[in-house]
């Protein structure tokens, strides 16, 4: 490994760190991916170079970008448009100039738009709809212009996560009052009018995450019934009536985040039991196992030095294709890498028959730049290497044949 102070990035498969040069001395908040970087918000500053409360990485080598927006606050949530990433906290300057919790700035080089809604109050969730940014329980604006819409659901409390989802805004919080009507601490929203639908999972405790993924809302938080079932920090939720599904984790302690990709819930949180096994703040869940649907990736977390595994907690997950980053006050992975960590995920293989009567083609996806194996086997137990290269590729037309049988693709250490 390489010395990094603060933060590192390892392989769910190698294990070895990556060019990252955050060092945050806050706590850091949620993610976002523009432009070939990787946006992190906090509260406090977060670079060994001066970087106020939000920063950006290149994707590709992890290395700290020239984008500095310079907030003079605490950044609590993202949101990217194709021409503008939106930042939402507590803070009064970002760039240079006054804005009041929610401000645009330029993905390309870090300046702040013209564009200004001045809608007030605390920003701890945003989301993007079409031209619409909706900003936690009370407002909604136009992202071109910064106009403010009528949409306002007017919630009695805190609005910690946004979904939208087939023309309906998903809020989940610490509330029991929105749009018109009393729903606790989760509720889906007209678009236009703000009211809430007839749709209810009633959760007996808040809920600090939702995401949607294949037809199916995921709920985390600290509740222990939701749905109608007794389901413990994280539920699986239909999308038409609000109960929960057959889908179980039962983790022991409460979930902060939630991402998804290729079929695997992962959940964040603070928790040392989740899917049927033993997990320490992070794990990956199966979507298709209804219950002990733990996948076997077990990323090392620990404690920071100056606290206790049971205080620490990870609440920030993002997934993009090939890449899990994760944000927390805890260490990850062999190398101790404290805060922030980004983990491949492993390379995926698909076959193509192309017309005709050549040979099929394998294309191997993976991250860009990580060097992968395709090998071949014929009863499972030994395998030949067919190809190294950087990932993504493909072998096509002579390259390979079908007669070994089976192949596999294995990130190269």
């Amino acid at each position: 490994g390489q010395p990094r102070k603060r933060v590192g990035a390892v392989s769910t498969v190698t294990g070895k760190a990556a060019e990252l040069s955050l060092d945050p001395t806050g706590t850091l908040g949620n993610f976002a991916v523009s432009a070939g970087k990787v946006l992190a918000s906090a509260s406090g500053n977060l670079i060994q170079f001066p970087r106020n409360n939000l920063a950006a990485l290149d994707t590709a080598t992890g290395a700290l970008t020239d984008w500095n927006p310079d907030c003079n606050g605490t950044v609590y949530s993202l949101a990217v448009s194709s021409n503008a990433v939106f930042v939402g906290g507590s803070f009064s300057r970002i760039g240079g100039l006054e804005r009041i919790n929610l401000a645009a700035v330029d993905p390309q080089n870090g300046q702040v738009l013209s564009w200004n809604p001045q809608t007030g109050g605390g920003m701890n969730a945003l989301a993007i709809a079409g031209d619409t940014l909706y900003v936690g329980g009370f407002a909604a604006v136009d992202v071109h212009t910064g106009k403010a819409m009528p949409w306002n659901p007017k919630a009695n409390g805190e609005v910690r996560s946004l979904q939208v989802v087939n023309n309906v805004i998903y809020a989940a919080g610490v509330f029991t009052l929105i749009g018109g009507k009393a729903r606790n601490y989760l509720a889906a929203l007209d678009p236009v009018t703000g009211l809430a639908t007839d749709w209810d999972p009633n959760p007996n405790g808040p809920v600090i995450s939702v995401l949607s993924s294949k037809g199916t809302l995921y709920a985390g938080g600290a509740f222990n019934r939701i749905g109608g079932r007794a389901r413990a920090n994280l539920a699986a939720l239909s999308m038409e009536t609000g109960q929960a599904t057959l889908w179980s984790a039962e983790p022991n302690g409460s979930v902060l985040a939630l991402a998804a990709a290729h079929d695997t819930v992962f959940a964040a949180g603070q928790f040392a039991f989740i899917g049927g096994q033993t997990r320490t703040n992070l794990a990956g869940l199966d979507m298709r196992i209804q219950s002990n649907n733990s996948t076997r990736w077990n990323p090392a977390v620990s404690s920071l030095l100056s606290e206790s595994i049971s205080g620490s907690s990870i609440r920030s997950v993002l997934a993009t294709e090939n890449t899990l980053y994760v944000g927390g006050n805890v260490r990850f992975g062999p190398e101790l890498r404290p805060y922030l960590a980004a983990f491949d995920f492993p390379p995926r293989l698909q076959a193509v028959r192309p017309q005709g009567v050549r040979p099929f083609q394998v294309d191997v996806h993976g991250a860009s730049g990580r060097v992968y194996v395709l090998e071949t086997s014929t009863n499972l137990q030994a395998w030949l290497p067919v190809r190294t290269n950087s990932g993504p590729f493909s072998l096509r037309e002579g390259g390979v044949t079908n007669s070994g049988g089976y192949y596999r693709a294995k990130t190269l250490e």
